[in-house]
């Protein structure tokens, strides 16, 4: 018979947190590795875009696992930081070069 037990003693769920939380980590080494030899600013940020996600994605999996609702609102947080840095990062890159238009003071 065909056994879905990768590791011994385990549960089917256990192995399936096991199996995504290697995969974040795979995730994060692929974009360590964009940010230490990206060849420009705008690859290096699309990493660090990736840490973020990644780190929601390991938090949401770490709530499923312990049913508490404080890392759900940590994983919501970091979520919407991620978003207002990517945000900031795009409206700081326009070929202006600044945020400010000429009506700001």
């Amino acid at each position: 018979m065909l056994s879905l037990h990768f590791l011994p003693g385990s549960s089917l769920m256990n192995n399936f947190y096991w199996f995504v939380g290697t995969t974040f980590l795979l995730c994060l080494l692929v974009g360590l590795v964009r940010v230490v030899i990206g060849p420009g600013t705008t690859d290096r940020m699309l990493s660090v875009q990736l840490f973020g996600t990644t780190g929601v994605g390991f938090l949401l999996m770490l709530f499923m696992i312990k049913k508490d609702s404080a890392i759900l609102d940590i994983a919501l947080v970091m979520a919407l930081l991620g978003s207002f840095i990517f945000i900031t990062y795009a409206v700081f890159r326009t070929p202006g070069g600044q945020a400010n238009g000429p009506d700001s003071e």
